[in-house]
């Protein structure tokens, strides 16, 4: 599950940098085919977002920790980034498909 988290957290870094400095991809870990369908991941999300989304996953890797469910844990993680609208409680929720 922390691996898993990690990997999350990396994707959502990936996302930060490409809202905030869209011309510095050298700074983006990820495959090159990878980096358009991450372009249009960005262009659905705003950074308030992104940033809150991160945030969470952050929280949710150090609560992992100390966890006796990481599974648990992990899963409550899942369920309030799909759900959660962000910063903003009006802004439109994100497919991410």
């Amino acid at each position: 599950m922390s691996r898993l988290c990690e990997e999350l957290i990396l994707q959502f870094r990936n996302l930060m940098i490409i809202k905030s400095a869209p011309d510095k991809t050298g700074l983006i870990s990820c495959l090159p085919n990878e980096l358009e369908r991450l372009k249009a991941v960005s262009a659905k999300l705003s950074l308030e977002e992104i940033l809150d989304k991160l945030n969470g996953l952050q929280e949710c890797n150090e609560r992992l920790t100390r966890s006796l469910s990481k599974r648990v844990e992990f899963e409550m993680c899942l369920i309030k980034l799909c759900t959660r609208r962000g910063v903003q409680a009006t802004a439109p929720q994100a497919q991410y498909s």
